[in-house]
């Protein structure tokens, strides 16, 4: 795998822990503000932005990627949407979804090294 490929799945995967977190910070904030606080708004539309950078970024991989090879990668972004649930809004994860994490992690070690 080249370099640019590398840098491109890397910059999609936190495009989509980003936004997923942007995502529950302003649904959060949605929740517990009822005084109508534009923060929530802003959390959500900046989700949205880092969304609409994604699909550029994804569109550059699928150019340069098979997508045998890309999507698999791509589901990491599973892990980091559960390690920033974890570390950033204090959510429990049960051994089964620690597990689960990790045999996604190694099946994208598996996807990865057969080139796709």
């Amino acid at each position: 795998m080249n370099p640019d490929l590398m840098i491109l799945l890397a910059t999609s995967i936190a495009c989509d822990v980003s936004g997923q977190t942007f995502f529950k910070l302003g649904a959060i904030g949605m929740a517990r503000d009822r005084s109508r606080s534009l923060m929530p708004i802003v959390w959500v539309v900046g989700g949205l932005l880092v969304y609409v950078i994604e699909i550029f970024v994804w569109l550059r991989v699928l150019a340069i990627a098979p997508l045998t090879l890309a999507a698999p990668i791509a589901s990491l972004n599973y892990i980091g949407v559960a390690l920033a649930g974890r570390w950033l809004f204090n959510e429990h994860m049960t051994a089964r979804q620690w597990a689960g994490s990790g045999l996604v992690t190694l099946g994208v070690i598996a996807v990865a090294l057969t080139g796709g």
